[in-house]
Parts: C-alpha cells; sequence; structure tokens
C-alpha cells in the first residue's frame, strides 16, 4: 500500500510535499467499505423477504398515509399500534429506510476511497431513491399492479447491482481470477430469463394471477394449456367451490407466462451448470451447485402456494428464493469476468 512520506523533496516545504501526495484509502476505511457491501446485499434480501410478506398478507394499505404513518414521523410511530397488517407494512417501511441509509454510505464511502467504482456507487444511490418513490406511489395510488410490478423489479436489478459492488470490493487488491468467456455468456443469458421471470411473478402477484389455476402440473385437469371459454369455466367452477372470486382470461395467461417460463429458466440454469462443469474454478463449481439447489426449491415452493392456496410462509419464501438466484447468478456472472490483481 502506499505511504505519504513526511520526507519532502529538496527546496520544497513539508507541507507542500504532504498537499502534493494523492490520497491513498487506509485498511480501516477499505475495510469498513467492504464489509458494509456485504452487509448491504444481505439486508437487500431481508428487504425483498418483507416486502413478499406485505404482500402475501395482503398488508399493502394497512398504512394509508407516506411518508408518515398516521400522521406520525416513520420513526416516531408509536410501537402499541405496530398489530396485524400495520406491523408487516411499517417494518418493511423501516428496514427499507435502513436500506437507503446504507446505499448513502456505501456510495459516499466508495467515492472516498474506490474511485474507480463510483460510478456504479452513484447508480445505487439513484436506483434506492427511485425505489423509495414507487414505494410510496404504490400507497399513493392504492396499489396499481405496474407500479406495485415495477417497484418488485427494480427491487432484483438494485439487488443485482449490491451484488456486484460487493464483488468488486472484494476482490479489490487481490489475485488475478481468470475470466471464463462461455460462462460469462450462460450467465448474461440465466440473468436475462430469470429477470423475465421476476417479472412475470411480479404481475402474478399484483393482478391477484396466483391461483387462478388451482391445479399442478395441470391446467383444469389438462396437460395442455389452453385459455378457451370452457377451460375458464372450468377453473371458476373449481375457485367457487374453494369460495375464491372468479378470474378472467388475461388472468390465466399471466399464471401460465409465469408457470412456463421457469422452463427456460431451467434450461438457462442447466445450460450454465454444463459449462461451469469443465472450468477448474472450484468457486464456479460450487455457486453453480447452490444455483441448482435454490432452482429445485424454487419449483417446490412455486407448486406448493398453488396447492396450498397461497399460504403466507411458501409464498413470501417464493419471492427471496427467485431473488437469490438473481444473486447467485450475478455472482457467477462477475467472477466469469475475470478479476485483475491490483499492485
Amino acid at each position: 500500500m502506499q505511504q505519504i512520506d513526511d520526507a519532502s523533496k529538496p527546496g520544497e516545504s513539508p507541507s507542500n510535499s504532504l498537499i502534493k501526495t494523492p490520497l491513498v484509502k487506509t485498511k480501516l476505511g477499505a475495510g469498513w467499505i467492504v464489509m458494509l457491501a456485504k452487509f448491504q446485499v444481505l439486508a437487500v434480501l431481508v428487504l425483498i423477504f418483507l416486502g413478499g410478506n406485505v404482500k402475501s398478507h395482503e398488508a399493502g394499505l394497512s398504512v394509508p398515509d407516506w411518508p408518515t404513518s398516521y400522521g406520525y414521523n416513520m420513526f416516531t410511530f408509536p410501537y402499541e399500534y405496530w398489530v396485524g397488517g400495520i406491523w408487516h407494512e411499517h417494518v418493511h417501511r423501516l428496514v427499507a429506510s435502513g436500506v437507503g441509509a446504507l446505499t448513502v454510505m456505501l456510495a459516499c464511502g466508495v467515492a472516498l476511497f474506490y474511485r474507480r467504482y463510483r460510478i456504479l456507487g452513484w447508480s445505487m444511490l439513484a436506483a434506492v431513491i427511485v425505489q423509495g418513490l414507487l414505494g410510496g406511489l404504490t400507497v399513493i395510488y392504492l396499489l396499481p399492479a405496474w407500479i406495485s410490478s415495477a417497484h418488485g423489479m427494480l427491487a432484483q436489478a438494485f439487488l443485482c447491482l449490491s451484488v456486484a459492488m460487493a464483488f468488486l470490493l472484494h476482490h479489490e487488491g487481490g489475485r488475478s481470477i481468470a475470466q471464463e468467456p462461455r460462462i460469462r455468456t450462460a450467465s448474461i443469458v440465466l440473468l436475462i430469463a430469470l429477470f423475465v421471470q421476476l417479472a412475470f411473478g411480479a404481475f402474478v402477484r399484483h393482478t391477484e394471477s396466483g391461483l387462478a389455476v388451482l391445479d399442478f402440473p395441470t391446467v383444469a385437469g389438462s396437460y395442455l394449456p389452453s385459455v378457451s371459454p370452457q377451460t375458464i369455466q372450468t377453473l371458476n367452477e373449481a375457485r367457487s367451490a374453494s369460495r375464491l372470486a372468479p378470474i378472467d382470461s388475461s388472468q390465466v395467461v399471466i399464471h401460465l407466462l409465469h408457470r412456463y417460463w421457469a422452463l427456460v429458466v431451467v434450461f438457462g440454469v442447466g445450460l450454465l451448470y454444463s459449462r461451469i462443469r469443465s472450468s477448474l474454478d472450484a468457486t464456479l463449481k460450487g455457486y453453480s451447485v447452490g444455483l441448482i439447489a435454490l432452482t429445485i426449491l424454487q419449483i417446490g415452493l412455486g407448486a406448493s402456494i398453488v396447492l396450498t392456496h397461497r399460504i403466507i410462509l411458501p409464498t413470501s419464501l417464493h419471492v427471496v428464493i427467485g431473488a437469490t438466484m438473481m444473486a447467485m447468478t450475478m455472482l457467477i456472472y462477475m467472477r466469469s469476468r475475470g478479476v485483475k490483481a491490483v499492485t
């Protein structure tokens, strides 16, 4: 690490020598920022789970005003009022505020100690500001599907930015990692497939399409998907027997898009795994095994949501496991890009 030398050059005073010396990062400063970046990834995953939990409990309007909470400052809202849906919505808001504060500190710290990543840091800050505004708009405009879905999709994009920052800072100044172009391409394909799937998932949740089809893996008893009037009638008869409101063909289409796009994701996971198998990078191989395990768990959770008529815990876990798959794929992408040692 570069050190500041108190000895001045001939003809210079010590003070002038120090002024001309570039700012250097200290071990304390660097370590603090790296740990903050890693902690933020965990915090964002927790926040995504809490956001999913708000929808699972249908608690999005339990606190009907924003940015206040029943007229109180959000941070002084009396604890005795944190009951029922209010608890889920208010805790989500508080944790979101905490993630926002983390992002401000991280962006400023990166600008000070890791200037080469400052654009990524400021991009994260801009994203978290927009995310907060979208969260507020969902309340002000009474949960419109497109704003609520955009809020969920931006959360996934922000998670990817957080993973990228944590990876870059962790490997700053470390040993070189070889590039893996074939793995990088496959990881990009999977990232796109996952983002599309998560977008479909957001629309499923916010258009009340999660239980448009009540059987799995069949659709109204058939393995061939259909949105014919007869199929819609059969589905609505099943919903009526379960005391659920009737649905229309658009909700069935959204549900089926999410269900069958999962096959594209599974293909992408398989493609990525097949390319990582030939790699000499043991870390990448570990990530790929973890990704397969997450995929199997995610499919099981998706099926359980339908078969149990969307009980709360599997539904919320389905959201955060999808986000974790996104984070894992982003980690594989970052590592496959290669990292050069900084001397």
